[in-house]
């Protein structure tokens, strides 16, 4: 029989082509990687002894008994190992070694181990090949086995393929699906026509679509610190979980590398960081260290315990805490150390992400471990942020007016307007959670303009002159006092329901008033053109400054509820809060107190000719259509 070796030749230049590319890599240290190299060779070693042996096959007078049964043995070898060898690239790409035990690992062993066995006793039983009496190379009953053990391996793989698919990115899924498909169709038609020589041609296709699929060390590597990045720990991670797998992750923060940057230069912090990894990397050469940038480090360990856990934690405090000298100056590194499990901790990989994300304390002077406790502040306005985008998007937040009393009317004549945030599963919650919140991410842009909105349209829609309210108040942030284009949004609203300026005022809380005075004095400038009015809110909660006062438009002080409520439990704050009314009153300002909730408060403040009250005495925030409904019956 003549074979068709060409399908081997092309198979050998892609082997090495593939060898090559993967060689120019820096090196990785990650056992798939090293199983894969394996893997390049071999498949160079089978496709060369698989064109040698043919040859020596096909033409029997020309070939020694000796030099046929090297290069024929060579080739089952070779073969039959990549098989298994691809099986192990597979357990370890997904990382189910670290769940494997010995046993698991003998029987993966177990079908190679008959094969090798086979080619021992080959010589003297001639199970899987002889020469017959006209020299021609022939199969024994054993080879079927050989195909039967290689076609169990790649059972094996497609099983775990299946089964772990979701583990693997999309470029690993289609790369492994892609290699399976052909590895079983060339195999099969060779099965069928014995001469044809493409096995190892389409399995050479196939390992060249992994190729393809593993990651670019640009793509994985930090190239300041030289371990993996961010994105090369979402891979991993998500694998870990996915699989089940016991992961322990150690977060790492570096405390004060701003000032290190400010003092003494980058080129110290890009040391300190080098050494600190280095160092890190030390601890345990199992772990697994990724740079995530910034002084965030994460060591990611495998099947270890608590008890471990607090002795690494010792390790990595002493010696991040040991005194080193860089470019001549001597320093330590203090840092703030944390530790999730998985499964334990039952965090989403999101979830785990954020935790390394969050800030370091600057108030962080020595290595400490943190708790996880600490993190769900930051879990909860995640939470809430996500809440009020859904909010936003879906136009379900509420606002809701709370009556403001004029004392000298008698009567309801403004009201102060509240958006106010509900979710079914955690309840409501308050504006004072989430305004930080949207001051933080930006969000209250987009949310003060859907509350001036919504306040304009129900002031219009309602008519809310004809029932007696004269304006309502609508708060500003610092954020919002900052945003260039506020008025011009602002005015698009305004002519959009033909609602005069005259009937909005505009609260500034006195923070706001106090740390950005240059650009609120401008945006309340061009608001004020446009016909707005203006209050001062939370007066007197301890950023107190008359310049201010003086420069900015107010025409409202509204009294922060801590003063009247200090009022009734001494002399001496009640002297404060008269004597604050009688200043504003001859500084020319309407002054509305907040938090009136019983009758000898409003008492006081009737006693003290205060203008306005506003609190649960006479009403807690509600929802538009009842707010109308209590004017009514209040003012008729």
């Amino acid at each position: 029989m003549i074979y068709n070796i060409n399908y081997d030749i092309a198979a050998v230049f892609i082997y090495t082509f593939i060898l090559i590319v993967f060689c120019l890599k820096k090196e990785l240290d990650k056992t798939s990687n090293k199983f894969f190299i394996v893997l390049a060779i071999l498949g160079i070693s089978t496709s060369v002894a698989d064109i040698v042996s043919s040859i020596g096959n096909s033409y029997v007078e020309e070939w020694s008994f000796a030099a046929r049964d090297f290069w024929n043995y060579f080739y089952l070898l070779s073969h039959n190992t990549a098989s298994m060898i691809f099986t192990f690239y597979i357990v370890f790409l997904l990382g189910i070694n670290r769940k494997m035990t010995k046993r698991h690992f003998v029987l993966c062993l177990l079908p190679y181990t008959i094969v090798i066995i086979g080619l021992i006793l080959n010589p003297v039983f001639h199970w899987i090949f002889f020469y017959d009496e006209n020299k021609i190379y022939s199969h024994g009953f054993y080879m079927w086995l050989l195909y039967v053990i290689s076609f169990l391996y790649l059972g094996a793989t497609i099983y775990l393929t299946i089964r772990y698919f979701k583990a693997l990115n999309r470029t690993k899924q289609v790369a492994l699906v892609f290699f399976i498909g052909f590895s079983i169709i060339p195999i099969i038609i060779q099965i069928f026509y014995e001469h044809l020589l493409i096995s190892i041609f389409g399995q050479s296709l196939g390992i060249l679509g992994v190729l393809l699929s593993i990651d670019n060390e640009n793509e994985i590597i930090n190239q300041l610190t030289g371990v993996y990045n961010r994105y090369c720990f979402i891979q991993d991670s998500e694998a870990a979980i996915k699989t089940g797998l016991r992961v322990h992750f150690t977060l790492i923060k570096l405390a004060e590398l701003d000032y290190y940057n400010s003092t003494f230069g980058l080129k110290f912090v890009t040391e300190l960081q080098k050494r600190t990894v280095e160092k890190l990397k030390n601890i345990d050469r199992k772990a697994v260290c990724y740079d995530f940038d910034g002084g965030h480090i994460v060591l990611l360990r495998y099947n270890v315990d608590e008890a471990a856990d607090n002795i690494f934690i010792d390790e990595i405090s002493e010696i991040l805490e040991k005194e080193q000298s860089i470019n001549g100056l001597l320093t330590t590194v203090h840092a703030q150390l944390s530790v999730i499990r998985s499964p334990e901790d039952n965090l989403t990989l999101e979830q785990i992400l954020m935790n390394i994300d969050i800030p370091i304390s600057r108030t962080v002077h020595k290595t400490s471990l943190i708790q996880n406790e600490v993190f769900t502040v930051y879990h909860r306005e995640m939470l809430i942020e996500n809440l009020i985008r859904q909010s936003l998007k879906n136009k379900t937040l509420e606002v809701s007016y709370q009556p403001i009393f004029d004392i000298h009317a008698k009567r309801i004549n403004s009201a102060e307007a509240l958006v106010r945030l509900h979710d079914v599963e955690i309840g409501s919650i308050s504006p004072e959670e989430f305004i930080p919140v949207c001051e933080k991410n930006g969000l209250i842009i987009p949310l003060g303009e859907f509350v001036f909105d919504t306040v304009c349209r129900d002031y219009m829609e309602m008519e809310f002159e004809k029932k007696g309210i004269e304006y309502v108040e609508v708060n500003l942030s610092v954020v919002q006092c900052m945003n260039t284009e506020l008025s011009e949004t602002f005015g698009k609203i305004i002519s959009k329901y033909n609602i005069s300026p005259s009937h909005i005022n505009l609260e500034i809380t006195e923070s706001a008033a106090v740390s950005n005075q240059k650009i609120l004095s401008r945006s309340i400038s061009s608001l004020q053109k446009m016909g707005f009015s203006f209050s001062l809110d939370d007066y007197g909660t301890g950023y107190s400054n008359y310049t201010y006062m003086y420069s900015l438009p107010f025409s409202l002080i509204k009294l922060d509820k801590s003063i009247l409520w200090l009022a009734t439990e001494n002399k001496n704050n009640y002297i404060l809060l008269q004597s604050t009314i009688e200043m504003l009153h001859k500084m020319n300002y309407h002054i509305v107190c907040e938090g009136v909730e019983t009758e000898e408060q409003k008492q006081l403040l009737e006693e003290l000719n205060c203008d306005y009250l506003q609190g649960f005495y006479y009403s807690r925030p509600v929802a538009v259509e009842d707010f109308l409904s209590f004017v009514k019956v209040y003012n008729d």
